[in-house]
């Protein structure tokens, strides 16, 4: 009898255990659906309403002379690192953290 008892509180316990869990594994949604960043990760993107995207703030953007439009990375206007990112007959005046404007010389 002892063994019998120990036997359904084995299965009683395992069946918790399963339920407690959702009984199913949780499948992440095909790309580029999202419900998490995690899902969009691979993709360097992050998740958006339901949908991965490139960004949704300016720091979800790498680079000094980049920034976050209609969710995607662009090329900010008019910003530089070094001289070569300005037209012919300008330099790049840097500022503070590395972001600068083209300036007419």
């Amino acid at each position: 009898m002892k063994r019998i008892l120990t036997v359904i509180a084995i299965m009683a316990f395992t069946m918790a255990l399963v339920a407690s869990c959702g009984g199913k594994s949780q499948k992440a949604p095909t790309y580029p659906a999202c419900k998490t960043n995690a899902h969009c990760a691979d993709q360097s993107q992050v998740c958006m309403n339901g949908t991965c995207v490139d960004c949704i703030k300016d720091k979800d953007c790498s680079g000094k002379c980049v920034e976050c439009k209609n969710n995607t990375c662009q090329k900010a206007p008019d910003c530089c690192t070094s001289d070569k990112d300005c037209t012919k007959g300008e330099k790049c005046i840097v500022k503070k953290g590395g972001k600068g404007t083209c300036k007419k010389k």
